[in-house]
């Protein structure tokens, strides 16, 4: 692909052998018709054995890098700092690309030459790699980041999107909270230029049981909800330094985060004792009740049907009950 490049960082602490060699493949499966680095981002593993691993692979695109343990945060900034490329993957170690699906997206950075370009994925829950094909390579342009977070919710999955190094080498994750995706993209969105938006699903976002979104533990769910409030906190900070029509998308994304914070109450809150307990915190943090507006029908739905704290308690019930959520 003429004067196309990308930088794909892959953090990695602790991801078993089969996993990661998994990941690291199906970049190397892209071929050599694109100009593409791979900067691993060894977290600080125990008796670490990735570097071997890497050296079985003996593809001098991939640059191993090992640094004391910072988190997922850590590594992808160390990532940001040591890409060179035009563009800017991150690619988490037990996830993976469909090679024929990027390849179409990259095309779509051939032809466009967008700030950042989003995409679907493709949940996937074999440990061997599943073959995927879709034909639906249409696409939304939008002038700005901006543009795009007023008329469509944002899904913030870092992973989501190929974004120019240029709008992201000054970009760093927040260091030890959980969810900082959701701090992270917003802000990355709102410096781009053109935005491209396609339902093309090139990234395979591999399901476990033992992931961070699957731990119901009661003390794992107080500090995930504990740093979306941090997350929260630092996005209405950020929104004083904005104006126009920037203000008005990240104040669009800030109340969607509320609505997604109360609806993980809802869906994730243990017993009644715990819902109580944090639904005191987000009225205090003025996350609740959220704000009326009209962004989209389910906005509108929601914020009719949680605007008393007592319909809270009668939604969370009825979820406990019949387990709609």
């Amino acid at each position: 692909m003429s004067g196309l490049s990308v930088s794909f960082i892959v953090p990695c602490y602790c991801t078993e052998k089969q996993l990661l060699m998994r990941c690291l493949r199906s970049i190397l499966a892209l071929g050599d018709n694109l100009d593409f680095e791979i900067q691993l981002i060894d977290d600080g593993t125990p008796q670490s054995q990735v570097e071997s691993w890497v050296k079985e692979i003996g593809d001098n695109r991939i640059s191993y890098h090992y640094q004391e343990n910072t988190g997922l945060s850590g590594a992808r900034n160390a990532g940001i700092g040591l890409a060179s490329k035009e563009y800017v993957q991150f690619v988490d170690s037990d996830d993976y690309l469909f090679a024929g699906q990027y390849r179409r997206c990259l095309e779509l950075l051939e032809k466009y030459s967008p700030d950042l370009l989003k995409f679907d994925m493709k949940e996937v829950y074999s440990l061997e790699p599943d073959a995927f094909s879709y034909d639906d390579g249409r696409c939304a342009v939008y002038e700005s980041g901006a543009e795009y977070m007023l008329q469509k919710s944002l899904f913030a999955a870092a992973w989501s999107y190929l974004v120019k190094r240029d709008v992201v080498a000054d970009k760093r994750f927040v260091p030890g909270i959980l969810h900082e995706d959701e701090e992270f993209t917003p802000r990355l969105l709102l410096d781009c230029g053109k935005t491209i938006v396609t339902k093309l699903a090139p990234y395979a976002y591999y399901q476990r049981d033992d992931s961070i979104i699957s731990n119901r533990d009661e003390g794992h769910l107080d500090r995930r909800f504990s740093d979306l409030l941090k997350v929260y906190d630092y996005l209405k900070d950020y929104r004083k330094t904005l104006y126009g029509g920037k203000l008005a998308a990240l104040s669009r994304r800030i109340d969607q985060l509320g609505e997604s914070f109360v609806y993980e109450l809802i869906r994730l809150s243990p017993d009644k004792c715990f819902l109580d307990r944090w639904l005191i915190r987000v009225k205090e943090s003025g996350v609740y009740p959220l704000s009326v507006r009209w962004y989209n029908w389910k906005y509108a739905l929601f914020c009719g049907l949680t605007c008393r704290m007592w319909m809270v308690r009668f939604l969370y019930c009825v979820n406990k009950i019949l387990r709609l959520l």
